[in-house]
């Protein structure tokens, strides 16, 4: 697999979490009449962002996981 879509997906996974988190503690209030209220994408956005750079800078880290993902993938 490409390092900048492993990359991606993980980053794009780690701020669905944070997002997810953030709701649960209460810190993203969701408008019915509104779901594209401004701090939901601002706080995706610079999740994602800082770990998709940090995942780029750190090519052993993703390398690591690219070993696994075949593994994690088997179902057999």
């Amino acid at each position: 697999m490409n390092t900048q879509k492993l990359a991606y997906d993980l980053a794009l996974v780690y701020a669905q979490a944070q997002y997810t988190q953030a709701l649960a503690e209460n810190r993203v209030v969701v408008e019915p009449d509104n779901p594209q209220y401004p701090s939901h994408s601002l706080l995706l956005t610079e999740a994602f962002t800082d770990m998709y750079i940090e995942l780029l800078n750190s090519p052993g880290l993703v390398e690591g996981l690219q070993e696994w993902e075949p593994k994690l993938l088997d179902t057999d």
